[in-house]
């Protein structure tokens, strides 16, 4: 049977066990390196010195992916719990002073999330936390959740879905909902077909943009007006909503959005934001973390700078279209199976 020699201990540290983990995991290099953000030549490097320590192949390259060795299969759980006592032993009985830390906290979100909390955040960070930097990673929903369970980031924030309410369904993980971004209709202050308000026949006579990194034919908007016996035409696809403010300005088009996403726009003057004449269900933005970070003093003060960044931000707001409403988050912190929001 393969096994490490004790002499080669002093050259394995907790990055070469992160490393296997996350390939173990996702049976992919290049997803492993992803959910790590690290690229897919250091996770190759990494299981080379693997193998060496460990005199065994570890992990072995067939059509459906990297397939463990009867030796690894049994080392992975040890290594998961091992790298988790660790976590836990360096947060037991620690006191946070933001003033003296030198840390840097990891941030992951998915794509098409809002940010407009976000300077708030840093100024804080700056005020009370001066030597502390923020690192923000943004990947695909599986690849910041496997990331936040293996430690590479600190904090998930993202819109909740049907899709990550699943994933969310285990006691390793708690979750708080910070607000409701309610949808908003998009347009060039400069439109000469809308009006005061924008009632639905116009809204479908306009030319639409969506955001998809796709081209998409239909959304709950083509369903909504159908009933009505209308249609619309999407004349502009783009990725992101930084395109926004470029593609609206001094055209007719029309574009339904998350309000957040577009509100560091409004300020500039160009665009207006105005009630969409079909109903559609707000976003629940969230902060996701892993219940090992749950009582570590810096991770909750960190989710504390978020938190109230969140709602200063969203302050800026109140009594305009689209207005979101702050969720308190007393009674919103959840876990595991109790973490299931209820149908609005």
């Amino acid at each position: 049977m393969a096994v490490m020699k004790s002499a080669h201990l002093s050259r394995l540290d907790l990055n070469l066990l992160k490393v296997f983990a996350a390939v173990h995991r996702e049976r992919h290099i290049t997803r492993a390196g992803r959910s790590l953000f690290i690229s897919q030549s250091a996770v190759s490097h990494s299981i080379a010195k693997l193998r060496r320590l460990f005199g065994d192949p570890l992990f072995v390259r067939t059509p459906e992916g990297m397939q463990p060795t009867a030796l690894a299969d049994r080392l992975a759980d040890p290594i998961r719990r091992a790298l988790q006592a660790v976590g836990e032993a360096l947060q037991a009985d620690q006191r946070f002073d933001p003033a003296a830390a030198e840390l840097e906290f990891t941030v992951g979100t998915t794509m098409l999330q809002p940010f407009h909390f976000l300077p708030e955040s840093y100024r804080r960070l700056e005020r009370e936390a001066p030597r502390c930097n923020l690192l923000i990673r943004a990947g695909a929903w599986d690849e910041v959740l496997a990331a936040l369970d293996d430690g590479s980031i600190d904090l998930l924030l993202a819109i909740g879905t049907a899709a990550s309410d699943r994933a969310l369904e285990t006691a390793r993980f708690v979750r708080e909902d910070l607000f409701e971004d309610p949808l908003v209709c998009v347009v060039s202050r400069h439109n000469d077909l809308v009006g005061e308000t924008l009632d639905v026949a116009t809204y479908a006579r306009l030319p639409h943009l969506i955001m998809a990194g796709d081209r998409v034919t239909r959304t709950w908007i083509d369903d909504a007006l159908e009933k009505r016996g209308l249609r619309r035409r999407i004349a502009v696809t783009a990725p992101h909503p930084f395109a926004l403010p470029l593609l609206l300005g001094g055209t007719r088009l029309v574009s339904t959005v998350a309000r957040s996403l577009v509100s560091s726009f409004v300020d500039t003057g160009e665009l207006r934001l105005l009630e969409p004449p079909v109903a559609g269900t707000p976003h629940v933005f969230q902060m996701i973390w892993s219940a090992r970070s749950d009582r570590d003093p810096a991770h909750g003060w960190l989710r504390s700078v978020m938190r109230e960044s969140c709602r200063a931000a969203e302050s800026r707001f109140a009594g305009v279209p689209g207005a979101s409403r702050p969720r308190s988050p007393t009674t919103r912190a959840r876990r595991g199976a109790d973490a299931r929001r209820k149908p609005r």
